[in-house]
């Protein structure tokens, strides 16, 4: 990907030295606010911050937490630059979703005339970023996620409901403690295999097939579902295998 915000207009965007910013992974599962985010500087697009312990990738899916000027701001950002700066992580944000209350905070501060120049850069390159980013691989990461949010919400209601599997360790829990995010973005979940006569761990992932505009879904043992309910059907299935196994 093409990064449009690294150094060239570092100096002119808007300081925020005073403001405070937690940030945590989104996805299955409980994950853990990092507080160590130092906040270089800041938009009305966006963000950029330093970290030693956060580990993101670009155009993944972020949700962040601001402290500004007494207020609380909450929102979902996408990672669109990675880098290093001074032997610490550099990230750059660009928001999705904020609190309406952040504009009225941003538009009613007094602006230099560099931070108005600067202001209006931004939402030009603000504006390329999200074209640039609107390609196949950020639909498809986009696809890959609904994906995962989808078979996460069935194994949950499926727990809630009394199902217990048996993993390939041998634990007895509930369904979406089986899931996995791996680092390729695959999610990876337990399944029984009848040729071993064990529980094996198997993974999909979001792919476009060739000469189609529209995603499938595609398993490591072969199996292709072209659409997200057959293969919520085979996840399902899966589950209630392992449930008998119990």
């Amino acid at each position: 990907m093409v990064d449009v915000t690294i150094n060239r207009r570092q100096d002119h965007r808007l300081s925020g030295p005073f403001i405070s910013v937690k940030i945590r992974k989104r996805g299955i599962g409980f994950k853990r606010w990092s507080d160590d985010a130092t906040l270089l500087d800041i938009s009305s697009n966006g963000l950029s911050v330093t970290s030693r312990c956060l580990n993101l990738n670009t155009l993944q899916k972020v949700e962040f937490e601001l402290v500004l000027e007494g207020q609380k701001i909450f929102g979902v950002a996408i990672v669109c630059y990675s880098g290093f700066i001074d032997k610490q992580k550099k990230y750059g944000l660009l928001f999705i979703q904020i609190n309406p209350e952040y504009d009225q905070i941003f538009a009613g501060k007094m602006l230099s005339v560099n931070e108005v120049k600067s202001l209006g850069e931004e939402v030009a390159e603000s504006f390329m970023l999200q074209s640039a980013i609107r390609n196949d691989d950020y639909e498809l990461n986009r696809q890959n996620q609904l994906m995962i949010d989808a078979i996460n919400s069935m194994a949950v209601r499926l727990g809630g409901m009394g199902m217990k599997i048996r993993d390939e360790v041998g634990n007895i829990l509930n369904p979406d403690a089986s899931l996995k995010i791996l680092n390729n973005g695959q999610l990876s979940f337990p399944v029984f295999s009848p040729d071993t006569n064990q529980v094996l761990r198997s993974a999909v992932t979001t792919v476009w097939k060739q000469g189609e505009e529209q995603a499938h879904y595609q398993v490591t043992t072969g199996k292709v579902f072209e659409s997200l309910v057959d293969l919520l059907e085979y996840v399902c299935a899966s589950f209630g295998n392992l449930s008998a196994l119990r």
